[in-house]
C-alpha cells in the first residue's frame, strides 16, 4: 500500500516537469460539421474511472501524461483517506478496521502495478526466478505457522512451477508474437498469493483463537429470566453485555454498550462499590424505574452537580416519607420539589430487578469502581481491584501451596496458602519477590510487599470458617479472599474498599447474611 502511495505521489511531481502538446488553433468549423453540445459528451469523450490505466507501470511523458487526471484523482484521494484512518487508529485500536479498505485497494494497485512490470519490463530469468523464489517463501510462511508440513508443499510447488517454466520449458517466440510466457503468469500468481496468504492464514488463526463472549451458564440465565419474571423486569449489570442479556432473556437492561458512560455508570459503580446494600436497592430502583430523571430535577433546584449527587447518596436507602422530610427540613426543598424528587427516588411501583454478576466482572472492578468513586466537586476519581490468579492450586492437609497474583516490573506477588491438619485450619498470606533471584525484597532492613493484607475470608466447600483481621500488619491495604473445594483453592486479593462491597458481598460470599437481596 505504501509503495503505491509512494508511485503515484512521485507520478504526480513528475507532471509538473510534462509539458503537453501545443494546441492549434483552428478555424470555426462550417454549420454542417459542426457537432451538438449532447453530442459533444457522449459516454465516448466523458471521463472515466479507469483502474486499468492507473495501475500500467508508466514511466514515459508519454504514459504519465496520458492518466494525467486520473493520477491526480487517485493520489489525492488514498494520501488523504490513508492519513485520515492512520490518524483514527491514534485514537484508538478499534478504529483498526478503517484502514483496511484503503489499504486492500492499494493492494489491488500494486498487483496491478506488478503485473503490468513483469509483463513488459522483467526479461531477465534469473531475476524473474528470484521474484517467484520470494514471492513462494512469503506466500508459503504465514502457512507454516498454522501447518508446517502444507507451508512446505506450498513453497516446494511455487517453486519448482516457476523454475521449470523459466529453465525446462522453452517457449518458441516469433518476433510477431506478443503473447505473455507461461514463467511471467507464475510468477504473477506466486506475488498474489504472497498478498493473499498472510490475511487468509491470519484469519484463519484469529478465528480459532476466538473465544465465545458468552457461556452456557449465563446464556441459561437469562433463558432462566425469561421465563420466571416479569416482561417489565430490568437487567442490571455492567455495561458489556447490555445487548446480549437484552436478546437473550427479551428484557430491558439498565444501560448498554451505547449508554455506557455518564449518570448510569456512575451510580451503578456507587452500588457494586458501596458496603450499605439497602443503598444499593434503592440505586437500583431509581435508575431501573426513572433513570436518570431525579439526578436531573434536583440539578435544577441546586445548579451543584456535587451537591445532587449528596442527596441523593443520602436519600436513597431511606423510606420514602423520610427522604422527603430529609429533603424539605434538611435542604430546604418546598413540599412540590421534595415530592418530584421522591417520585423518581421512590416511585410507587418500581419496576422489579435482576442483578446478574459473573467473574469478569472482577477483572473490570478498576473501571466500575473509577465510576462509581467519581468526585463531582474535585472531578477526580480513584479505583480499587481484584487481583485474581489465571488457575487455581491444590493443597492437601498439612501442606504449603502458592499461586501467582501479580508479576510486574521485577516484582511477584503470590498468595501463600497454608494447611493444617485439623478444623479450620487453613490461613493464608502474600509474599512479595524479586523475579530476578526469587527472594524477598528487603528496603531498610524490612521486606517490601505493597500488597499486604489485614483481613482474610476463608470459604471451604461452601462454607465460611474466617472473615477476620490478621492483626497488625504496617501498611496493609488489602483483604485477601481464599475459597475451597476438595483441596482445591483459589485465592482472590481485593482492595480493603471491596472487602464488603455490595459485589462481595453477592458474589463472592453467596449473599450470606444479608436480607436486601434474594438470590436466584
Amino acid at each position: 500500500g505504501l509503495t503505491v502511495l509512494y508511485i503515484l505521489v512521485s507520478r504526480v511531481f513528475k507532471l509538473r516537469k510534462i509539458t503537453g502538446p501545443k494546441r492549434q488553433i483552428k478555424s470555426k468549423p462550417g454549420k454542417a460539421d459542426r457537432v451538438s453540445a449532447s453530442k459533444k459528451i457522449d459516454d465516448s469523450n466523458k471521463f472515466k474511472l479507469s483502474l486499468g490505466e492507473l495501475t500500467s507501470f508508466g514511466e514515459t511523458k508519454d504514459e504519465i501524461n496520458h492518466t494525467k487526471r486520473l493520477t491526480i484523482l487517485y493520489a489525492t484521494l488514498f494520501v488523504i483517506w490513508t492519513l485520515i484512518t492512520i490518524l483514527a487508529v491514534t485514537r484508538g485500536s478499534r478504529f483498526i478496521t478503517t484502514i483496511v479498505l484503503p489499504f486492500g485497494l492499494l493492494t489491488g494497485i500494486f498487483i496491478g502495478y506488478a503485473t503490468d512490470y513483469i509483463k513488459s519490463k522483467l526479461n531477465n530469468d534469473n531475476w524473474l526466478a528470484f521474484v517467484i523464489i520470494l514471492a513462494g517463501a512469503l506466500a508459503a510462511y504465514p502457512l507454516t505457522q498454522i501447518n508446517l508440513v502444507y507451508g512446505l508443499i506450498l513453497l516446494v510447488i511455487i517453486i519448482a512451477l516457476g523454475l521449470a517454466s523459466i529453465y525446462a520449458i522453452k517457449s518458441k517466440k516469433s518476433a510477431s508474437d506478443n503473447s505473455v510466457p507461461i514463467k511471467k503468469y507464475i510468477a504473477i500468481i506466486a506475488i498474489v498469493l504472497a498478498l493473499v496468504s498472510p490475511t487468509v492464514c491470519g484469519a484463519y488463526v484469529t478465528a480459532h483463537q476466538v473465544v465465545p463472549g458468552t457461556s452456557d451458564p449465563m446464556w441459561n440465565s437469562m433463558v432462566w429470566i425469561n421465563q420466571n419474571t416479569d416482561n417489565s423486569t430490568v437487567i442490571t449489570s455492567w455495561w458489556d453485555f447490555g445487548y446480549l442479556f437484552e436478546v437473550a432473556a427479551d428484557r430491558q437492561v439498565t444501560f448498554d454498550g451505547g449508554t455506557q458512560s455518564g449518570g448510569r455508570a456512575f451510580w451503578l459503580g456507587q452500588a457494586m462499590t458501596s458496603s450499605d446494600l439497602e443503598y444499593s436497592a434503592g440505586v437500583f430502583r431509581m435508575l431501573d424505574t426513572s433513570g436518570t430523571k431525579a439526578q436531573e430535577a434536583l440539578y435544577n433546584y441546586t445548579q451543584d452537580y456535587g451537591k445532587t449527587t449528596d442527596i441523593l447518596k443520602e436519600i436513597l436507602p431511606m423510606t420514602a416519607e423520610n427522604a422527603t422530610n430529609t429533603l424539605v427540613n434538611t435542604y430546604h426543598l418546598n413540599n412540590e420539589q421534595a415530592n418530584t424528587v421522591v417520585n423518581y427516588t421512590h416511585p410507587e411501583n418500581p419496576r422489579p430487578v435482576i442483578f446478574v454478576a459473573s467473574s469478569d466482572m472482577l477483572q473490570k472492578a478498576g473501571w466500575w469502581s473509577y465510576f462509581g468513586a467519581w468526585n463531582f466537586t474535585n472531578q477526580s476519581s480513584q479505583n480499587y481491584n481484584y487481583y485474581v490468579p489465571t488457575q487455581q492450586v491444590t493443597v492437601e492437609p498439612g501442606s504449603t501451596g502458592k499461586l501467582p497474583l501479580i508479576q510486574d516490573s521485577g516484582l511477584i506477588v503470590n498468595a501463600v496458602i497454608q494447611r493444617g491438619t485439623g478444623n479450620n485450619s487453613t490461613t493464608a498470606y502474600t509474599e512479595a519477590l524479586s523475579t530476578y533471584n526469587n527472594s524477598e525484597i528487603i528496603i531498610n532492613g524490612t521486606p517490601y510487599n505493597p500488597l499486604n493484607i489485614s483481613n482474610i475470608i476463608v470459604i471451604e466447600d461452601g462454607y465460611l470458617l474466617k472473615n477476620e483481621s490478621v492483626g497488625n500488619v504496617e501498611n496493609a491495604n488489602y483483604t485477601l479472599f481464599l475459597m475451597g473445594e476438595d483441596n482445591v483453592y483459589t485465592p482472590i486479593l481485593m482492595d480493603n474498599h471491596l472487602a464488603n462491597s455490595m459485589f462481595t458481598q453477592l458474589f463472592l460470599l453467596g449473599g450470606s447474611n444479608q436480607d436486601v437481596f434474594t438470590m436466584v
